[in-house]
């Protein structure tokens, strides 16, 4: 699907929101579908990321509005062959 909640804005537009949460620091790596990006990337005015981290001692949380690539760096980290 691409996204985890489908919220609303205050002006009743979607607002999509993806979770990533990682037991560590905020700098932890998160990994995230081809779907997921291609979904940010095609509503990226209205695609939030909620970021918690450090989930076991001290959970925390912020936000960010895009697609992943204007706020994350993104590296490939998985391939699929077939016959």
């Amino acid at each position: 699907m691409g996204f985890d909640i489908l919220s609303k804005n205050p002006d009743g537009s979607d607002k999509y929101i993806e979770v990533k949460t990682t037991k560590l620091s905020k700098e932890t790596p998160f990994f995230f579908t081809d779907s997921e990006f291609r979904f940010s990337t095609e509503h990226f005015n209205d695609f939030h990321l909620y970021r918690l981290f450090d989930f076991n001692s001290n959970p925390r949380m912020f936000q960010v509005k895009g697609k992943y690539d204007d706020f994350c760096q993104m590296e490939a980290v998985q391939y699929r062959g077939s016959f």
